[in-house]
């Protein structure tokens, strides 16, 4: 199964491209997030594009290899332990197999 940009968020990133300027990736993955509206209505192979395109604005390169959540370059921007011991990643890279993207469904941000 392939993945396929929708054409709102084909528009919103064709947008941002012409932006002279820094970017603000959260910011823009924000905007791109509005522009998708509900993912309930997004096919499986559009919310796999949506996140290759929106998702990726969520993390950030690696700083210190030491303290790296994973073995790679790109790195959550926050990590913590929930009050059971769980270990959390936000984002987690395990959004980008094909189950958590049928589990994405209604939710919210990609």
């Amino acid at each position: 199964m392939g993945i396929k940009i929708p054409a709102a968020l084909h528009a919103a990133i064709t947008e941002a491209d012409q932006r002279v300027g820094d970017i603000d990736e959260i910011e823009l993955a924000e905007l791109l997030n509005a522009t998708l509206g509900p993912h309930a209505s997004l096919s499986l192979e559009e919310r796999k594009g949506a996140f290759a395109e929106v998702g990726a604005l969520y993390f950030i390169p690696v700083r210190d290899r030491a303290r790296s959540a994973w073995d790679m370059y790109w790195q959550p921007l926050s990590t913590g332990i929930t009050a059971d011991g769980i270990e959390y990643h936000s984002p987690d890279v395990s959004l980008a197999d094909d189950r958590s993207h049928r589990a994405l469904g209604s939710k919210g941000a990609v």
